[in-house]
C-alpha cells in the first residue's frame, strides 16, 4: 500500500486539527472550572478599603487612631512620580502597554523557572497583583491560583483605566508593620506624607512591596540592599540619572518610625473607644473611617498627665527605697551595649520619667546609658534614699527609673527614681460646659488599662464600721468590752488576710469604745467575725432600704 504526499498532509491537517480542537476544549473546561468561584469584578466599583478612625482635640490636633488596618486613602494626582517611577521599575515596567498580563515578562520568567528547575521568578503585573491580593489567598502558589489571578487581571483591565488601578494598588498593598497602602507607610516609616519622600526614601518603600522580609525595622540590613537595587533599576531604565542613584545608594535608610500610638491620651482614647462602639457598632469604628471631634484639651491633658506621675513619684520616695531591680545580665535579656528600651525611641524632654541601664557603678557614682543619651548618678541625685552608696543601690546591668532634670546634647542630668507603688488618677471638666478636658486614669496604660478615673467605685472603708458596731450593741454586746489590737490571720477565699491599722501599730487590750474612736482595723474585723458577715450585709441592707434606698451594696 502506498502513501501520497498528499493523503500523508492531509493526515497531518487532520491530526493537528483534532489536537487544536483538544486543546481548545480543554482551555474551555479550564476556564470555566478557574472562572466559576470568581468574584465579580464590578464588586471594585463599591470598593471601600478600611480607613483609620481619627480622634481630635478641641483645636484640632490628632490624638488618637482606630483601625484593623492601618490605611490613608491616597488620589492619583497625591502620589508623586518619583514613587510612581520606583513602583513599575521594580514590579512592572510594562504596566501602561499591557493589557493585565506582560507576555514578554511571562515567557522570560518561564525560561528562567525551567534552567533552574524551580519557582525563581514570577512574572506577575501590578494588576494581577491588585487582583490577587484582593480576591485571592495570595499565600497559594498553586497553577490555579495564578490562572485565577490572571484572568481577573485581564477582566479589571477592561473596566478600568491605568489610573485607577494604579490608585487601587497604592492604597491596598500591604507594605509590613500593619500598613496598608503607601501613604499609611510613609508615615510610619519617615513620619512624612509620599508627596515630601526623597528618592532613598521612595525606593525603600518600594523595596518593600515583595514583602515582609524586606521590612526596614526587622531587616535593615535586607532591606536596604533591595532599597540600593530599585535605585539600579531606576538608572537602568533612565527614570534617574547615574549620579543621583549613586548619592541615594549611600544614603542610609534615615527611618523616622512614628507609630501612631496613642499616648496622650490613652485612658481617654479608650473611654471614647467604648463609647463609640456602642454607638455605632464595631464595624463602624474599625474599618469606615470616622472623624471624631472631641473635647480634650491637648496642653492641659500634658499638664495633668505631668501633675499625676510628678505626684506619685513624690510620694514614693517618701516611702523608701524598695531596689530589687530587673538586671538584664542576671535575666539574658541583652548585653550592656546592645540592649535597647522602648522608651528610648524619641528624644528626652525635662520632666520626662524613663527607664536607664546601669552601666558601671563605683563607690560613688553611677553611669546610666538612656539609648543615645548618658547620665551619671551622684549621691545628691539618690540623697532621698538616705545614706545609701550607689554600690548599695545599684549594680551593672539593673534597669532603673530616672527622672530627667536637665538635657545638653547627648549628656542629661537626672535623678534616682522607682516605679511608683502607688495610683492615682485625675479628671479634668470645664464646669460650664460639662466637658472633659482631660483625663488621666493611672500611672501608666501600658501597665495597667484600668481607668480609675471612670471604672474605680469609691470602697466602703471605715463607713462599714458603724454597721459592724450597731450589730454588735443589738447582740447586747458592751461599749466598755474589750476586744485584742494584735496580728491576726483569717482564711477567706482560700487565701490568708491579715489585716493592719493605719498606723502599722497595735495597742493590745482596749475598749470597743476606744476601737471605734480611733478607727482601728483589726478590732473591727475581730468584732465582725465575732457577729457575723451575713448578719451585717443584712442589716446594712436593711438600713439602706429604711433611708430610701440611698446606700447602694
Amino acid at each position: 500500500m502506498r502513501i501520497t504526499g498528499g493523503t500523508l498532509f492531509g493526515r497531518l491537517a487532520f491530526t493537528f486539527l483534532l489536537l487544536c480542537s483538544i486543546g481548545f476544549g480543554v482551555a474551555i473546561g479550564l476556564l470555566f472550572v478557574y472562572t466559576s468561584d470568581l468574584p465579580e469584578i464590578h464588586a471594585l466599583e463599591d470598593y471601600r478599603p478600611n480607613v483609620v478612625t481619627e480622634l481630635y482635640a478641641d483645636d484640632g490636633q490628632s490624638i488618637g487612631t482606630f483601625a484593623l488596618q492601618r490605611r490613608i486613602l491616597l488620589t492619583y494626582s497625591q502620589i508623586p512620580k518619583l514613587l510612581k517611577d520606583a513602583i513599575l521599575t521594580t514590579e512592572d515596567q510594562h504596566f501602561d502597554e499591557h493589557w493585565g498580563v506582560d507576555i514578554p515578562r511571562v515567557l522570560e520568567a518561564a525560561y528562567r523557572d525551567i534552567a533552574s528547575h524551580r519557582m525563581a521568578e514570577g512574572a506577575s503585573t501590578l494588576t494581577m497583583q491588585l487582583g490577587g491580593g484582593l480576591f485571592l489567598n495570595r499565600s497559594d502558589r498553586s497553577l490555579r491560583r495564578k490562572i485565577q489571578e490572571t484572568i481577573l487581571a485581564i477582566q479589571i483591565e477592561r473596566h478600568y483605566t491605568k489610573d485607577q488601578i494604579f490608585t487601587m494598588y497604592c492604597n491596598q498593598i500591604y507594605l509590613g508593620s500593619g500598613n496598608y497602602g503607601f501613604e499609611a507607610a510613609s508615615e510610619y516609616y519617615f513620619n512624612r506624607p509620599v508627596g515630601q519622600l526623597t528618592l532613598p526614601e521612595a525606593a525603600t518603600l518600594a523595596a518593600i512591596i515583595r514583602g515582609p522580609i524586606y521590612s526596614p525595622v526587622n531587616h535593615p540590613e535586607r532591606a536596604l540592599a533591595r532599597r540600593n537595587l530599585v535605585l539600579f533599576l531606576m538608572a537602568h531604565d533612565r527614570k534617574i540619572t547615574a549620579a543621583q542613584a549613586a548619592a541615594a545608594t549611600k544614603e542610609p535608610l534615615g527611618l523616622h518610625i512614628f507609630t501612631g500610638r496613642n499616648d496622650l491620651a490613652p485612658y481617654f482614647v479608650e473611654d471614647v473607644r467604648e463609647y463609640l462602639e456602642h454607638t455605632y457598632g464595631t464595624v463602624a469604628v474599625h474599618e469606615q473611617g470616622l472623624r471624631v471631634y472631641t473635647s480634650l484639651n491637648a496642653a492641659m491633658q500634658k499638664a495633668a498627665d505631668q501633675a499625676v506621675r510628678d505626684g506619685l513619684h513624690s510620694y514614693d520616695r517618701r516611702h523608701g527605697w524598695r531596689g530589687n531591680l530587673p538586671n538584664i545580665l542576671q535575666n539574658s535579656l541583652g548585653s550592656l551595649d546592645k540592649y535597647q528600651n522602648e522608651s528610648w525611641r524619641g528624644s528626652l524632654q525635662k520632666g520626662d520619667y524613663v527607664t536607664g541601664l546601669v552601666t558601671n557603678v563605683q563607690p560613688t557614682f553611677a553611669s546610666i546609658k538612656l539609648g543615645q543619651y548618658h547620665a551619671m548618678l551622684t549621691p545628691a541625685d539618690f540623697s532621698w534614699t538616705g545614706r545609701k552608696s550607689a554600690p548599695q543601690l545599684l549594680k551593672t546591668g539593673d534597669l532603673v527609673c530616672v527622672s530627667i532634670k536637665e538635657v545638653s546634647g547627648n549628656t542629661v542630668r537626672v535623678q534616682l527614681e522607682q516605679q511608683p507603688a502607688a495610683q492615682g488618677a485625675l479628671l479634668a471638666i470645664d464646669n460650664p460646659t460639662g466637658e472633659i478636658k482631660a483625663m488621666v486614669g493611672g500611672y501608666s496604660f501600658d501597665e495597667s488599662k484600668f481607668n480609675r478615673a471612670t471604672q474605680a467605685l469609691r470602697q466602703t472603708g471605715s463607713s462599714f464600721k458603724v454597721y459592724v458596731y450597731a450589730d454588735a450593741l443589738e447582740q447586747g454586746i458592751s461599749p466598755f468590752d474589750t476586744v485584742v489590737d494584735e496580728p491576726v490571720t483569717f482564711r477567706s477565699g482560700g487565701q490568708n488576710y491579715s489585716p493592719h491599722n493605719y498606723d502599722n501599730k497595735f495597742e493590745g487590750r482596749i475598749t470597743y469604745r476606744r476601737a471605734l474612736a480611733d478607727s482601728r482595723n483589726v478590732p473591727a474585723v475581730r468584732l465582725l467575725e465575732r457577729v457575723g458577715v451575713h448578719v451585717n450585709l443584712e442589716g446594712a441592707a436593711g438600713l439602706a432600704q429604711g433611708l430610701g434606698g440611698a446606700i447602694e451594696f
